[in-house]
């Protein structure tokens, strides 16, 4: 688990060492911070609203949804007496709310499955989560990654991920599934810090850097 800063330094200087695209991104990326967010059923909730919308429009609408609610954690017992319509009016789709109710009447029926998952490896929290409704590869990985700490999560789907990816190592050329699979071999057992560096990356403004990763994968 990456639960210090210690951790998240060690998982860096092996990427360093490991990865010299990811070594150069370092250099001109702000240092990270662990980032620590709490396993619940409102985290769960906050990827469900996030979901195939931009990061600003999901705070929008999820701090809507807090502000509805005097801002209390958002539990199951809430969503379930609040009415469709009412939680409409937050900005979330007819289908997301959907998903919000089906997750509490889970959690109703589970009272137990936060904790679980925090005695889970990866692969099992990712089969838990996934059984769902409305929680699918990337809901999953997200989770496993900010929320339970697991420190070698690569987050399949990720637009923001693939992007950094395709620039880096395929020349803006999307990369195949074997050449993803070489770069998440070479990340392990650190993909989570990864996919971390490349998202800070990205929201950086991509800063330019001599990038040597197509070479390296372009026979992959």
């Amino acid at each position: 688990m990456i639960k210090t800063q210690t951790d998240l330094c060690t998982a860096i200087k092996f990427l360093i060492k490991a990865d010299p695209v990811l070594s150069q991104i370092i250099q001109v990326t702000p240092n990270l911070k662990l980032c620590y967010r709490k396993p619940n059923f409102e985290g769960l909730i906050q990827i469900i609203i996030n979901q195939q919308i931009s990061n600003k429009a999901a705070q929008t609408i999820f701090q809507r949804l807090k502000t509805f609610y005097a801002n209390r954690e958002i539990t199951p017992v809430l969503i379930e007496n609040t009415s469709t319509d009412l939680i409409r009016s937050c900005g979330m789709s007819i289908s997301k709310i959907n998903f919000a109710k089906s997750l509490s009447q889970h959690f109703k029926t589970n009272p137990n499955f936060i904790e679980k998952l925090k005695k889970s490896d990866s692969e099992s929290v990712i089969t838990e989560l996934e059984k769902l409704k409305g929680i699918g590869n990337w809901s999953s990985r997200i989770f496993a990654l900010f929320y339970l700490q697991h420190p070698n999560i690569f987050v399949i789907g990720d637009a923001t991920i693939s992007k950094a990816m395709n620039k880096l190592y395929g020349k803006n050329h999307t990369l195949n599934e074997k050449q993803i699979s070489t770069l998440k071999k070479r990340w392990s057992p650190h993909n989570s810090t990864a996919c971390k560096i490349l998202w800070a990356w990205v929201d950086n403004g991509m800063a330019g850097i001599n990038s040597d990763g197509f070479s390296e994968l372009k026979n992959a």
